[in-house]
C-alpha cells in the first residue's frame, strides 16, 4: 500500500482515492475486529478500535519499508515482537481467575 500511495500522493488522484479506500477498508476491518473484541470482553474497554487500527496498519507498513530498504526482515520481527507484547500487556483484557 505504501508504494500505492507514494506514487498517487501527488501525481495520480484516481490511483490516490484507490489507495485511500483500500487503506479504508483495511481499517474498517481492523476496527470491526477490535470491536467485536471489546463486545467479547477480550480487549479492554478503554482500547479506541480506531487509533488500536491505526497504530497497528502504521507499524506494519513502517517495519515493512524498513525491512525492504535494508533487505533485513529484522525491522518487521521487531515489529512483530512489540506488537505482540503490546497487544498482551495493554489492549487484551486480563481475565479473573
Amino acid at each position: 500500500m505504501l508504494n500505492t500511495a507514494i506514487d498517487a500522493d501527488d501525481g495520480n488522484p484516481i490511483l490516490r482515492e484507490s489507495a485511500l479506500k483500500a487503506l479504508g477498508a483495511w481499517r474498517a476491518h481492523l476496527v470491526s475486529i477490535i470491536t467485536a473484541g471489546k463486545k467479547s470482553k477480550e480487549i479492554r474497554l478503554g482500547v479506541d478500535p480506531a487509533t488500536l487500527a491505526t497504530l497497528l496498519i502504521t507499524s506494519l507498513e513502517g517495519a515493512l519499508v524498513v525491512s525492504r530498504l535494508e533487505r533485513n526482515p529484522r525491522a518487521l520481527r521487531a515489529a512483530q515482537e512489540h506488537l505482540e507484547q503490546y497487544m498482551e500487556t495493554d489492549v487484551r483484557r486480563v481475565r479473573n481467575r
